[in-house]
Formats: C-alpha cells, sequence, structure tokens
C-alpha cells in the first residue's frame, strides 16, 4: 500500500493542530494496531514514530505501522532475547534480554512522551549512554515538560513507561482510558501545547535523521577491505556469535581476553 500522507512526525511539523487530543488520537490509532498485532502473536520491536505513515495527504489519513523487518512472533510465557531497535525507544527489558510484547507499549510510552513535550524520557550523548540510562537510571515523568500536561496524559504515560512489564498496561487495556477516547469526561484536553513543544520536537527529528545519514555517508565511504577489518573486529567482540555486541561481550572480551579489570556497571 502507498502511502502518500509522510510520516507521523513530518505531518506534525506541518500542522498547528498541535493538542493533547490530536496526540491522543494518532496514540490511540497505534494502540489499536498492536492491539492486533499482539492478538497475532506478533512482537514489532521497532516501534517509532518514522515506523507510522499517514496514509493520504489530505482527508481520511490514517496510521500505517511500516518496516515488519524485526518482527518476530512470540510465544506467550516464552521471552524473547535479541536486542533489536532503536535506542531512545528500546524498553529496559529488551536490554535486559528477557522481553515480551509489553516491550512495543514502552516504545509507544516514549512516542507519546515525545510528541507532548519534545524530548524523549532518556537521553545521552550517544546511542550508548541512552540505553545505559534507560537500563540503569529510574523514570521520571515528572520533570517540568510533563507536569505541564493534564493529569490525564501524565497517568497514561505513567501506564506505559512502567519499567516492571509486568506492571506494564497493556494495549487492550489502555485503550479503555478516559485520556485515549475521542470524548466524555476525562477526554484529551483541546488547548494548544506550547508553542517550544513543536520546535524541540523538531530538533529531536532532525538529530536522529541526521545520524542516519551520517551513518550512511560513512558506510559509503569504507573500501571492501576496511569492511572486511571492522567484520573481524565485530566477529571478535561478538563472542556468543549472535550478530549482536551487548555489553556482556564486551565485558567478557576486556576481562577475559585482555585482562582488564572492569567493573560491570562501568561497561
Amino acid at each position: 500500500e502507498y502511502c502518500d500522507g509522510g510520516g507521523l512526525f513530518e505531518f506534525l511539523r506541518s500542522t498547528d493542530w498541535h493538542t493533547e487530543r490530536s496526540i491522543a488520537e494518532h496514540i490511540r490509532s497505534i494502540l489499536k494496531t498492536l492491539d492486533y498485532c499482539h492478538s497475532m502473536g506478533v512482537v514489532h520491536r521497532d516501534v517509532k514514530p518514522e515506523n507510522f505513515m499517514l496514509s493520504h495527504e489530505r482527508g481520511g489519513n490514517q496510521l500505517k505501522l511500516i518496516d515488519f523487518g524485526l518482527s518476530v512472533y512470540f510465544q506467550p510465557g516464552k521471552k524473547l532475547k535479541d536486542i533489536v531497535g532503536t535506542a531512545h525507544y528500546m524498553a529496559p527489558e529488551v536490554l535486559a534480554r528477557n522481553y515480551g510484547p509489553e516491550a512495543d507499549i514502552w516504545s509507544v510510552g516514549v512516542i507519546m512522551h515525545v510528541l507532548l513535550t519534545g524530548v524523549a524520557p532518556y537521553d545521552g550523548k550517544d546511542d550508548i549512554e541512552v540505553m545505559h540510562n534507560i537500563l540503569h537510571e529510574p523514570v521520571s515523568i515528572r520533570q517540568s515538560g510533563v507536569r505541564k500536561l493534564s493529569a490525564g496524559a501524565q497517568r497514561v504515560l505513567e501506564r506505559m513507561l512502567t519499567k516492571n512489564p509486568d506492571n506494564r498496561s497493556s494495549a487492550k487495556d489502555l485503550l479503555q482510558d478516559p485520556w485515549l477516547s475521542s470524548e466524555g469526561e476525562g477526554a484529551a484536553p483541546t488547548t494548544q501545547l506550547p508553542s517550544g513543544v513543536l520546535q524541540r520536537l523538531t530538533e529531536f527529528h532532525g538529530m536522529n535523521a541526521f545520524k542516519r545519514e551520517a551513518r550512511k555517508v560513512l558506510a559509503a565511504m569504507l573500501d571492501k577491505e576496511e569492511v572486511e577489518g571492522l567484520m573481524q573486529h565485530f566477529r571478535f567482540l561478538d563472542q556468543d556469535q549472535d550478530g549482536l555486541v551487548s555489553w556482556h561481550d564486551l565485558y567478557d572480551v576486556l576481562t577475559q581476553s585482555y585482562g582488564v579489570p572492569v567493573n560491570k556497571d562501568n561497561v
């Protein structure tokens, strides 16, 4: 299906209709999509704004979830172990290699946080620091940007950005929350969000886009021998040969291969 409405970020940047109500409508659409995926036994594993496209440029816009390249089928009670996804949107349990479909809900919470405040709940100078903070730092949605939101928005964020996945709400349960309803008592307010939110949102999206393009340029500049050299280093670091270099792999290499006394918390 061709989606000519562009991405979610681009749509929000092109409109001045930026209210809690409009964001709630997008979050409700995202949760409906994931509720269906999870009911079919599929976990997406890379839920982020860039993977939601609008079906039409004008009129009848619907959000479409794309890029199922990292998606897998899951079995209830059986945990997934491989670390995949995009740093800012990864759930803590993904980084701990012990997760299920609840990880997608955490990612929706991050999307909602970004759309309502213009910043992610966890940040850092690079992806490694971002992931470290997600894994080790307590979640705080009481920062100034969130405190300015309605009580309903704060409640929904808390239900999704709960570090313990066993206590995190499912997509089906979240869809019953009054803030996500289109009308009635407790529905998201229609007052305009502060202008600074859209500016921060633009900067956040722009920085991530710059990083993606920079990686493409660097990759294109490498010749065959350089790529092979990097692959050899990667295979050496990938101790368990799962195609990923985790902090466990790095710790094992530093301590066992090089004899470096390293504290696990510092890796």
